[in-house]
């Protein structure tokens, strides 16, 4: 595999970590459910989560009542794995790298 500069460019836009986390969290919800679960932009959410369709991580699922949701595909569900390991690892490392003199 060649790594490339801009490999990870879609998963370093503003809230899409956020946003794959949050569907995975709340699956089969609405757009608008997830877009204002937290604060912060939601048309910049929104574009998130219409890029993350057309990757192919997140998908459409029909209910048996004709309503729309949003759910993670199998690739998506992987990345959202891996994302919870480097979030729990980072906040376990910026807690033990934490200033004494910070506590206080």
């Amino acid at each position: 595999m060649v790594l490339k500069q801009d490999d990870m460019e879609l998963l370093e836009r503003k809230f899409a970590m956020y946003v794959i986390l949050a569907v995975e969290k709340h699956p089969m919800s609405t757009k608008t459910e997830i877009m204002r679960l937290d604060n912060g932009n939601e048309k910049t959410k929104f574009n998130r989560i219409q890029e993350l369709i057309a990757a192919g991580l997140i998908h459409h699922v029909e209910t048996e009542t004709g309503a729309t949701r949003i759910d993670l595909t199998p690739e998506g569900k992987a990345i959202a794995a891996k994302l919870k390991t480097l979030r729990l690892a980072l906040i376990k490392s910026t807690r033990n790298n934490q200033d004494p003199d910070d506590t206080e």
